[in-house]
């Protein structure tokens, strides 16, 4: 996790690759999640 708030999380991560010893960046991902809420309805 990068950053946490009320309604957004945004995550990194990388996937690395190991060859003959040798590491190497292989992928990267960043993500933004958005809490939706529904909204309570007013009954009078």
């Amino acid at each position: 996790m990068v950053r946490h708030g009320r309604t957004l999380v945004v995550t990194h991560a990388e996937v690395f690759a190991v060859n003959h010893g040798k590491k190497a960046l292989d992928a990267v991902m960043q993500r933004t999640n958005i809490a939706v809420c529904e909204k309570k309805k007013h009954v009078r």
